[in-house]
């Protein structure tokens, strides 16, 4: 194994210059997180509440990120658009598991940031009977380069 040493102010340049772009990006996927959650906490509840005693709600969109945040740099610079839909397990807590691709986009760094949206989409969950319950849905993601 061969390792480079910097001197400790320079070390810490270059450390710096490295996790900077990624601190800079997980800051705003932890921001666009919290707004997330904070919109299916408070509308989970009152989708429950307001579900007839009897019957079938079915999921509603409650947040979605701004697409311009997570389109891939890669299909900007190449000016690549496309419409990805994504088919998922919506779980109670309303967020999105298990997705697999279910129409592809054709560019596969589209494709491939469509699996963070669904790690940042919120939906209100399907509510049978008053009692939210696992179902499936389908993402659609439609990137578009806006000028």
């Amino acid at each position: 194994m061969i390792a480079l040493t910097l001197p400790i102010g320079q070390q810490a340049s270059a450390d710096r210059q490295r996790l900077a772009p990624v601190t800079a990006r997980e800051s705003r996927m932890d921001a666009m997180t919290r707004s997330a959650d904070a919109a299916a906490v408070a509308a989970i509840p009152r989708a429950i509440a307001a579900a007839p005693e009897k019957g079938t709600v079915f999921p509603r969109q409650i947040y979605m990120p701004d697409l311009s945040d997570l389109y891939p740099p890669s299909a900007l610079r190449e000016e690549q658009q496309g419409r990805v839909h994504l088919k998922c397990t919506l779980a109670v807590a309303g967020t999105l598991k298990d997705c697999a691709v279910a129409l592809s986009s054709g560019v596969a760094a589209l494709d491939a940031a469509a699996f963070e949206v669904a790690k940042l989409a919120r939906y209100s969950p399907k509510i049978v009977d008053r009692v939210p319950e696992e179902s499936q849905v389908i993402l659609p993601v439609l990137w578009m380069i806006m000028e």
